[in-house]
């Protein structure tokens, strides 16, 4: 947990995402989710918008490489309250190989397009049938 007089929350950068989900939608197709961060760091927390990275393997980057993709500009789907800890957003991705591990990473992005601190990277398998993938 980040103190609130973290570096991070000095410099207006938001901590990780917490609570990081994985399940499968379909046989090529993973559905992530998490909470939005403890310390978001901005004025209005609704404008943190997210990114997930994620490309096949065990590794991605952040920094864009010709193998890593993105889906950007993702926006919390679900707000119960003013507390980060009711903030839930939701991302799909599809088009992926069936049996196939991919790395992943999120990081939220504050309105002036700063990047914040990147959440753990965790690996995901695409099933080959009904079940569950891997985290």
């Amino acid at each position: 947990m980040i103190s609130p007089h973290h570096p991070l929350q000095l410099a207006g950068i938001p901590s990780a995402v917490d609570e990081i989900s994985a399940l499968p939608e379909t046989q090529d197709s993973i559905i992530v989710t998490w909470l939005c961060p403890e310390y978001p760091n901005v004025q209005d927390p609704a404008l943190l918008r997210y990114r997930l990275f994620y490309q096949q393997g065990f590794e991605v980057s952040v920094m864009g490489s010709s193998t890593s993709k993105s889906l950007d500009n993702l926006f919390p789907t679900l707000t119960t309250g003013e507390e980060s800890s009711n903030c839930l957003v939701e991302a799909i991705i599809s088009n992926l190989t069936t049996g196939t591990t991919y790395a992943m990473k999120v990081v939220a992005v504050a309105p002036e397009n700063t990047q914040g601190e990147v959440a753990d990277a965790f690996a995901v398998t695409t099933t080959f049938g009904d079940g569950e993938c891997s985290v």
